[in-house]
């Protein structure tokens, strides 16, 4: 775990094949811990949801070219690694 932080570009791929490679498309159901907004629907604390990889990950509000795959996507511009945390599903402010 601790050569992670000396292989970003490794890294930048696992992330970059994880992203593409659907192959559990739902997810198991969460519950909303924070109040959210989607695209203008409010989802209150407590809402059972069932996430759907592909809606984000192919998402081109998310993703420049989705369907493309591009490792460096996953590289910032001093040459580490950056774990995607889509911004769609966060928390309210």
């Amino acid at each position: 775990m601790e050569d992670q932080k000396a292989l970003p570009y490794c890294n930048a791929i696992i992330q970059e094949v994880q992203r593409l490679a659907n192959i559990v498309t739902t997810n198991f159901t969460r519950k909303v811990t924070a109040p959210v907004n989607i695209e203008g629907y409010d989802i209150p604390v407590g809402t059972g949801v069932i996430p759907e990889f592909n809606v984000v990950h192919l998402d081109e509000n998310e993703y420049e070219r989705p369907d493309f795959f591009f490792p460096e996507r996953h590289i910032d511009d001093k040459g580490e690694f950056v774990k995607d945390l889509c911004r769609t599903l966060l928390p309210s402010q």
